[in-house]
């Protein structure tokens, strides 16, 4: 009841004020396999041999009770105050919701929690991928639903708020709530929204991560300036079947080392839109003897990135 009452508290913080004057927590019969949120009321079940498996810091689901229970009252919010138009629009009621459970497992236990359930959405969405887009899941893909719901989706919120930043990001989600507010949601309504409110233009993000199934995959060749302190360049090729990507890509330059110092680390940003993009990357201040491309996995790859090849 008490972790109930914090969850409630961060999510009136991030989307609005709870919007029942209640809330009941019932257990039902032990082992049922779901939880369900219900408005006002949120109905859990005790696992046991599952929860002693899968709650385990060796695994991907850390706090695997609370990850749950946050989810469901999630839903509270995505799922009742927004609700979803279509059968192919309840993606984001689930995939929200859980991206929604683990801002709290961030917050309340720690971002190793965080990046740990980071890659069980990871590799679960990737083999998800062949079923076909998210936007598709609704009842028409079968058992393919669940890892694009569960996995794929909130790890597309997670790419989104990397390219708006937090404060925009969670501000978007209260204006979801505020504007939809006890109606119901379309994937198109919700893009509408999101460029209204940011001023962006994002039909290009869910075209290619709700709309579309394509994961992409990156290849990197970096050439350094012919002086010291010169410009050198950054070869990025999409090497995905299909169409080329927008892409938002990180990027992490290790210096060498001067006089036994600890070595120096920078990060560039770096959008391409073509098959192969050429960028100048200038200021670094060393020698580059090191480049990863995208190591903290802000976008969903078909496969880990890696290095880009240093040419000599």
């Amino acid at each position: 009841m008490g972790e109930s009452l914090r969850i409630i508290q961060l999510y009136e913080d991030l989307f609005g004020p709870f919007p029942f004057r209640e809330v009941d927590v019932a257990e039902m019969v032990e082992n049922m396999g779901y939880w369900q949120a219900p408005p006002g009321l949120i109905l859990i079940t005790k696992y046991e041999r599952i929860v002693q498996w899968i709650d385990n810091p060796k695994r991907d689901s850390p706090h695997f009770a609370s990850a749950i229970l946050s989810h469901e009252i999630a839903h509270q919010y995505w799922g009742h105050v927004v609700g979803w138009a279509t059968s192919d629009d309840q993606w984001m009621s689930e995939a929200l919701a859980e991206y929604s459970s683990h801002l709290y497992i961030s917050q309340y236990y720690g971002e190793h929690d965080y990046d740990a359930r980071l890659n069980g959405w990871r590799r679960e969405a990737r083999e998800g991928a062949e079923f076909g887009a998210m936007a598709l899941a609704g009842g028409r893909l079968g058992r393919g639903s669940t890892p694009l719901w569960y996995d794929k989706g909130p790890y597309v919120m997670h790419m989104l708020r990397a390219w708006l930043g937090d404060e925009a990001f969670v501000d978007l989600l209260r204006c979801v709530c505020e504007v939809v507010a006890n109606r119901e949601l379309s994937t198109s309504g919700f893009l509408a929204i999101a460029e209204k409110f940011l001023g962006l233009e994002l039909g290009w993000f869910f075209d290619a991560w709700i709309h579309g199934h394509q994961l992409p995959a990156v290849e990197g060749t970096y050439q350094p300036g012919s002086g010291k302190g010169a410009a050198g360049t950054l070869t990025l090729t999409q090497t995905q079947p299909g169409d080329p990507m927008k892409l938002r890509v990180p990027v992490l330059f290790t210096l060498d080392a001067a006089k036994k110092k600890k070595a120096k680390q920078e990060w560039r940003i770096v959008v391409i839109v073509d098959r192969e993009m050429t960028v100048v990357i200038d200021g670094l201040k060393g020698v580059v003897v090191k480049v990863e491309i995208d190591p903290l996995q802000t976008s969903l790859w078909a496969g880990d990135p890696g290095h880009a090849k240093l040419v000599e």
